[in-house]
């Protein structure tokens, strides 16, 4: 397998945490959303899983050397 082949494999592989956020993602679309955009949404929300993550918390004390 190339470098690409397997970057790509890694970006279709989805945690436990993430595959289940999308799941619930997906399920509260409207009725509307046709298949195509729900393959577009569900598309986009792999590739940029990173928003599903809750931001990472800084412990205040690692900010002082900031403030000085």
């Amino acid at each position: 397998m190339d470098e690409v082949t397997e970057e790509v494999k890694k970006e279709e592989e989805l945690s436990p945490p993430e595959a289940l956020a999308i799941e619930k993602i997906m399920k509260q679309l409207p009725d509307e959303v046709t298949e195509e955009q729900r393959d577009k949404v569900k598309s986009s929300l792999k590739q940029y899983r990173g928003i599903l993550h809750p931001p990472k918390r800084v412990h205040p004390s690692s900010t002082e050397a900031w403030r000085a």
